[in-house]
């Protein structure tokens, strides 16, 4: 409340759930509409197999668990985890889980899943049979809702995916169309921008502009 210069620890959220500096993960989101709500993403820190969405309605002082994914065991742990809020919508969440030591088959936890009632209840999409990571940019020409980007895996293709009414479609979201904008089969840089693929982002100004990062030797940004 004074621009950072004095903190308060808040309470009913469990610690640790603060990526280190080395993880790219995005566990922190802020309601696009209210200013006082909050959501956070526990890794299964409390031990009972799930992936826990916690809320906060008083700026972050408390937090109480608002839903969960459930994994199949109870120390289940996701390798790669991702929240984020939809722009434009109070209340609707995004979550993206995988973990590439344990078979697709194995874990039906992993994917890409929303949430209209934040963080409650939440549904999959099954188009993807793995996400690393997704974001939301401009809209479409002639429409109103964001643009989608998905990194991961649908059916035998991976790259990167674009839906344009993915976010207009949350009660019909099999009815979503998505395209592949990207094809790491194709790219002389395949490798290298694929394992950078944890962690994407969208342009909110230019519609159809992503971004992503690389590993490894020549590291840098692409678009």
């Amino acid at each position: 409340l004074d621009w950072g210069k004095t903190w308060t620890q808040s309470k009913g959220a469990p610690s640790g759930m603060t990526p280190s500096e080395w993880d790219p993960w995005q566990t922190l989101a802020a309601d696009p509409i209210d200013g006082k709500t909050f959501y956070a993403l526990s890794n299964n820190l409390e031990k009972d197999g799930a992936a826990s969405v916690y809320k906060s309605t008083d700026g972050g002082a408390n937090w109480t668990r608002a839903g969960q994914i459930k994994g199949t065991w109870n120390q289940r742990l996701w390798t790669e985890h991702h929240l984020k809020t939809m722009p434009g919508k109070s209340g609707v969440l995004w979550m993206s889980l995988r973990d590439p030591y344990t078979k697709i088959s194995d874990e039906p936890a992993q994917g890409l899943f929303f949430s209209q009632d934040g963080g409650k209840n939440w549904l999959g999409v099954d188009n993807f049979d793995v996400a690393h990571s997704f974001a939301f940019g401009a809209p479409a020409p002639e429409k109103t809702n964001p643009a989608m980007y998905v990194a991961g895996q649908m059916g035998s293709k991976t790259g990167i995916f674009r839906s344009d009414d993915a976010t207009e479609k949350l009660d019909n979201i099999a009815g979503a169309t998505w395209i592949q904008i990207w094809d790491h089969a194709i790219d002389t840089d395949a490798q290298a921008v694929l394992r950078g693929l944890s962690m994407i982002g969208a342009d909110r100004q230019q519609y159809g502009r992503v971004y992503t990062g690389s590993v490894g030797t020549g590291r840098s940004m692409y678009y």
